[in-house]
């Protein structure tokens, strides 16, 4: 598209570099401004692409084709708001929803604490594990609004001294799914050689009645062995949370041993986004 730019154009009408028409002065010589086959062309052009866009077949004897373009382009898959939920709710669509674009995740775990240990030896407390993730589309017509919205806590600190990270809280959209929270981390005594930092964790899979987009529907985490040199401490990091961005749903972060006992970090809560479509 562009202005019309013809010698006899009304120079800046609608502002700098706006050009415009003018019907011409007679009495002054003024001319009229003047077209040319470009500018019919490029309205034209940009008038026809929007309707064909719409699958539509151009009709010289229908004028009401562009705006049945323009609605057929907007009305049915449009963004209509996106809502971020950090805590529990009851949920209802706003007026026009036709489906949503749900992505949430549990809470993270805590990570487990750790005994006092004396300047020989060193250790460390594992991270706790991320809370479930899943991406999911949700016609409307699959629930009764006001729906039931919970969003799953992180998991409580572990009490100083060699405890487990609690897990986290299950995040879950009425009956439509339910994401298991992380477990907690896992607190090894303080050694001077190699430590093995946590068993095997067991897949926790989500409960879903609409297939995902994508998820993350269960983990398996074989022991860490790590060698400890007699003196130092190490705190070992969570897995990362799906999300993105990966700060809610993760797990706390676990801790070096010291000459005092340590609590365990608190997982982070879950969180979930909604996306309204018309």
């Amino acid at each position: 598209m562009h202005r019309i730019d013809t010698s006899t154009a009304q120079v800046d009408k609608f502002g700098s570099g706006k050009n415009g028409f003018t019907g011409g002065n007679p009495q002054t010589g003024e001319l009229p401004t003047a077209l040319d086959a470009d500018f019919f062309d490029s309205v034209q052009e940009e008038i026809a692409r929007v309707i064909e866009s719409a699958g539509l077949a151009l009709d010289k004897n229908n004028n009401s084709q562009l705006l049945a373009a323009i609605k057929a382009l907007v009305s049915n898959g449009r963004l209509l708001a996106v809502k971020t939920l950090l805590t529990s709710t009851n949920y209802t669509p706003s007026q026009g929803t036709k489906f949503l674009r749900v992505k949430a995740v549990a809470g993270g775990g805590a990570s487990g604490s750790e005994p006092a240990t004396n300047g020989s030896n060193g250790g460390m407390s594992q991270g706790g594990y991320y809370g479930q993730y899943i991406d999911v589309l949700i016609p409307v017509s699959a629930f009764t609004a006001p729906v039931s919205v919970i969003i799953g806590s992180g998991g409580t600190p572990a009490a100083a001294g060699q405890n487990a990270g609690g897990t986290g809280g299950a995040t879950s959209f009425g009956s439509i799914f339910s994401l298991p929270g992380g477990p907690g981390g896992v607190s090894m005594p303080p050694t001077s050689g190699i430590t093995a930092v946590g068993a095997s964790l067991s897949n926790r899979p989500i409960t879903s009645t609409i297939t995902p987009i994508s998820s993350s529907g269960g983990i398996t985490k074989s022991s860490t062995v790590i060698q400890v040199t007699p003196g130092t401490s190490l705190g070992q990091m969570p897995l990362p949370s799906p999300v993105e961005g990966g700060y809610y749903g993760s797990g706390g972060i676990g801790l070096p041993a010291t000459t005092s006992a340590v609590q365990g970090n608190a997982g982070i809560s879950g969180m979930m986004i909604i996306e309204e479509y018309a």
